[in-house]
């Protein structure tokens, strides 16, 4: 381009424009622990690794295990500072809408995303199903996953998709013959002020009926005191 019949052309400008980008997403749980029957939230961060903008931007959510869905369930957006850019987030009709959208086949579309856009997007209302259903890997877990797409040039697709697993929280019960005595959790024994003994105390060591009842479907580690 510097020269052409031995002229240089005045006033030609050019630029070598890179577009390609790099999409990422990570995402994980906000909830401590994920308890049976409770609602649950998750953080998703999708960040455009890349000084190119990233056209017609797909995010989706998949619900592996031991997880629903339903109305109430809601997703806002959160634009972040990123390399000294923050990016105005995506508009959505509503918080509800946006989270039905993100578990649809199509997804959630986010437009074009520009280069070094960073997005935290909050996932609430998630409910933690009453008994473990997760099958295979997930027995025993709660996990989804979130996925990010782009008709761009993405030059790495290792960071376009993230599965949050985490322990399912299973009821353990300590209890004894006595139904009104069973208890979760902290378990007393008492019969109106008499211990439940089994058998006479020998040397100083009393006995008493006590079974350990674990509901979960993965193996339990039990530590108890007296």
């Amino acid at each position: 381009l510097s020269d052409c019949g031995g002229r240089v052309f005045e006033g030609f400008q050019y630029e070598i424009q890179d577009d390609d980008v790099d999409l990422g997403v990570t995402k994980q749980l906000i909830d401590k622990v994920a308890l049976p029957n409770t609602a649950v939230s998750y953080e998703i961060t999708l960040l455009n690794d890349s000084q190119a903008t990233a056209n017609n931007v797909v995010l989706k959510d998949q619900l592996l295990a031991n997880l629903t869905q339903d109305q109430t369930t809601s997703l806002v957006c959160e634009s972040i500072e990123n390399e000294g850019k923050t990016v105005t987030c995506p508009v959505f009709t509503s918080a509800t809408d946006a989270a039905s959208k993100l578990f649809s086949t199509t997804g959630l579309a986010l437009g074009n995303v520009s280069g070094k856009a960073k997005f935290k997007f909050i996932l609430s209302n998630l409910k933690v199903s009453a008994s473990d259903t997760g099958a295979g890997e997930n027995i025993g877990y709660i996990a989804n996953k979130a996925e990010v797409s782009t008709t761009s040039n993405d030059i790495n697709l290792n960071n376009n998709n993230a599965i949050a697993k985490n322990l399912y929280a299973a009821k353990n019960d300590l209890f004894n013959t006595d139904v009104t005595k069973t208890g979760t959790g902290l378990f007393v024994i008492d019969n109106n002020g008499q211990a439940l003994w089994t058998k006479p105390s020998q040397e100083n060591k009393a006995y008493f009926p006590l079974t350990i009842k674990n509901e979960a479907k993965l193996a339990q580690d039990y530590q108890l005191y007296a």
